[in-house]
């Protein structure tokens, strides 16, 4: 509230009668309480008659002066005002320091110098009320013209280094109607966002990207632009929301839409993104209809060298995820070579890699844990170690995160418990730093279950089902048998087997069953570790049975060897 009125007694008095007008503000248990929407609270009635009447008392060169500052912003320059009323820089300026020196409005906070040599005084209103409430009053086509202008001169005076005012220009083209500039310039603003890992303000500037593009005909965009747009405001929503988001699938097929018949490139790389949002949605069925799609044009089309290794992994993430090792680990295996030889290229990323991960780390983080479960162990986590030394040369936040969960699940494979904390650990204190949610409550998730069943059950519990809530809330699907599997063996850990069977009972029923089936072997292993503690020798027998019997169809031999080493003495056999 004091930011929205500069302090000013007048101004927040003012504010807070209308509060407690709207019921905003509100008194309980002795303190006063802001609720959800204030910010959103036009300027009060007093206020805007206040500064009507300061209005009227200027004189027609001095209102037009405040009037075009107010569309520069609450900070201008002369030169700015100048532009939009095309004046004289020296002219407007004296006027401005004429107005600033009577407090009328504005004051005089410094001098600004443009690349092109333009050089005025800088000013600010002493109110940003006084702005707000000056703009709002303005007709709507004197505005967009002012805009329009400005926003030219800006363009002009930092030519080839735009990037220094992207945020003033994209607000003056969008005003200004100038869509085919405003998405550029939005597009450039989100980039800035994402390399100072500014997500939600990324966001909000790939949204407005994608609204501009809208408003423009398809041929005057180029299906590139709209890709990677598209593409980034995915990743943007992976990042704020999760890879199930439905802003996230949205997002991709926008990009997919908009890449029509476009180059192949571009319909691989939007094709790509929504094949991982279905996926993570637990959609396998349709995200196999898009990798298969991928797999056509990555064979037909003439795509370059890199790309063409990376459209290797949606179909390897399906095969891997419904439990096929054979076929996922084949299709690792060449798009590792592959990428092997494309070394050179995948040390550049684009966007400062905030939420891209790293080609050869995607590929590495499954081809892992799919090697440790047909009993290559040592090749699996040698490749792990490579991995995440990838990572941590490239210090890219999102690659890092991923490689550290996925090396947190490789050694929850191996119950290798000590080294699942340690690296479950590292990635949330890293994903809790960069504000990543889905990484949060899935790195908690490990964490959780590894603190349980190494000794420290009560920590360990509180973690899994604290982290298992957000990440279930987050309308994530793929990972969800396994994550509620963990948590059962958390309450196993604590002779809990009823509780362990009620949390994995919805998994248990074809009728709720999941098209993902990499999770079957260790959750049938739990269950009949649970009928054992239970007492129930014939149940204990047909669990042990299934996950021998899954485990051997998906060519997954470790989990035969943990189920036996848990269960086999157990079940009689």
């Amino acid at each position: 509230m004091s930011q929205r009125t500069d302090g000013s007694p007048l101004f927040l008095h003012a504010l807070v009668e209308q509060l407690l007008r709207d019921g905003l503000l509100t008194r309980c248990d002795g303190r006063w309480l802001l609720q959800h929407g204030f910010d959103r609270v036009g300027v009060p009635a007093s206020v805007r008659e206040l500064i009507g009447q300061h209005l009227s008392r200027l004189s027609k060169s001095g209102r037009a002066l405040v009037e075009a500052a107010s569309v520069v912003g609450v900070r201008f320059s002369a030169s700015s005002v100048a532009c939009a009323l095309k004046r004289q820089v020296a002219e407007t300026d004296s006027l401005l320091a004429a107005l600033a020196e009577r407090r009328l409005f504005i004051r005089r906070c410094g001098t600004t110098r443009w690349p092109d040599g333009t050089v005025s005084s800088a000013y600010e209103f002493v109110h940003s009320l006084y702005s707000e409430v000056i703009y709002r009053q303005l007709p709507g086509a004197l505005a967009a013209r002012w805009h329009g202008r400005v926003g030219r001169r800006l363009e002009n005076a930092f030519k080839g280094r735009t990037q220094e005012v992207c945020f003033d220009l994209a607000r003056h083209f969008t005003h200004a109607g100038d869509y085919r500039r405003a998405y550029r310039y939005q597009w450039q603003a989100a980039a800035c966002g994402l390399q100072r890992q500014a997500l939600a303000e990324a966001y909000r500037h790939l949204l407005a990207a994608r609204a501009s593009i809208e408003q423009l005909h398809p041929r005057a965009v180029s299906g590139a632009d709209s890709v990677a747009i598209g593409c980034a405001l995915g990743a943007t929503s992976v990042a704020l929301h999760g890879y199930a988001a439905r802003t996230a699938v949205e997002a991709y097929e926008w990009a997919l839409q908009r890449a029509g018949s476009g180059t192949t490139r571009a319909r691989v790389i939007a094709s790509m993104g929504l094949c991982t949002a279905l996926m993570a949605s637990g959609a396998l069925d349709k995200a196999h209809a898009v990798a298969r799609k991928i797999e056509y044009l990555r064979v037909n089309g003439r795509l370059p060298k890199l790309l063409s290794a990376t459209a290797m992994n949606p179909l390897g993430q399906v095969w891997f995820y419904r439990g096929n090792h054979r076929r996922a680990r084949q299709r690792f295996g060449q798009e590792l070579a592959l990428l092997r030889r494309c070394q050179p290229a995948i040390d550049s990323p684009p966007l400062g890699g905030l939420l891209w991960i790293d080609p050869f780390v995607a590929c590495s983080n499954l081809f892992a844990i799919s090697l440790v479960l047909g009993n290559r162990a040592d090749r699996g986590l040698a490749l792990m170690e490579e991995s995440l030394g990838r990572a941590r040369a490239l210090g890219h936040p999102f690659t890092f995160i991923s490689a550290l969960t996925h090396a947190a699940l490789v050694h929850f494979v191996c119950e290798n418990w000590e080294m699942q904390q340690t690296c479950a650990r590292e990635a949330l204190e890293l994903a809790t730093e960069c504000g990543f949610p889905f990484w949060i409550s899935t790195a908690g998730i490990l964490l959780g279950h590894a603190l349980a069943l190494s000794g420290k059950r009560a920590e360990g519990l509180a973690l899994l089902e604290r982290s298992l809530e957000a990440w279930t809330a987050a309308g994530t699907q793929l990972g969800r048998p396994l994550y509620h599997a963990m948590l059962a063996e958390a309450y196993l850990s604590g002779n809990e087997p009823e509780r362990a069977l009620g949390v994995v009972q919805a998994y248990l029923d074809p009728a709720g069953a999941s098209e993902e089936r990499v999770h079957e072997p260790y959750l049938f292993g739990v269950v009949a570790k649970a009928e054992w503690k239970l007492g129930r020798k014939k149940q204990t027998h047909i669990w042990f049975a299934r996950a021998v019997n899954v485990a051997t169809r998906q060519q997954a031999p470790y989990w035969i060897r943990r189920c036996s080493t848990q269960l086999e003495p157990r079940s009689g056999r």
